[in-house]
């Protein structure tokens, strides 16, 4: 396989694993790489991020909070064009990713009811023989 080919079949793996991703995940991964690009100082990369993520809010579920991560990410785009000001998008993005970080399902964690609301547990058998020997005083 050469280059070309391999670069080719990198890039068809990539869109595959970003098409089965969830729409949070997906919110991560392009925060993930908008940071990385304004932390690089790379105008392309980060206006390629800024504009995906724009195209990402759906204003259908809930309009207002929609409509505040499209002022933010407005205001990203704006900060760009000024004049590159990479820190102050950075002030913004960063929050962002660590939002999107915290909201993630934790799939490792188990929420144990508490005491009261456990059920009565039976008793466990006592330790010894299944049957007892009475002595009936006959023999």
């Amino acid at each position: 396989m050469n280059l070309s080919e391999r670069k080719k079949a990198a890039r068809q793996y990539g869109k595959n694993r970003f098409a089965g991703m969830s729409v949070a995940d997906k919110m991560r991964l392009v925060l993930s790489m908008a940071v990385k690009a304004a932390t690089e100082r790379d105008v392309n990369r980060t206006r390629q991020a800024i504009i995906v993520l724009k195209k990402g809010v759906n204003f259908d579920e809930h309009p207002t909070i929609a409509l505040g991560f499209m002022q933010l990410y407005v205001r990203c785009e704006q900060l760009l064009n000024e004049g590159e000001r990479f820190d102050e998008i950075l002030k913004i993005l960063i929050p962002l990713q660590r939002a999107w970080i915290m909201a993630e399902p934790r799939k490792h964690i188990s929420i144990r009811p508490s005491p009261k609301d456990k059920p009565a547990l039976p008793r466990r058998p006592r330790k010894g023989p299944s049957v007892r020997i009475v002595n009936t005083g006959e023999e």
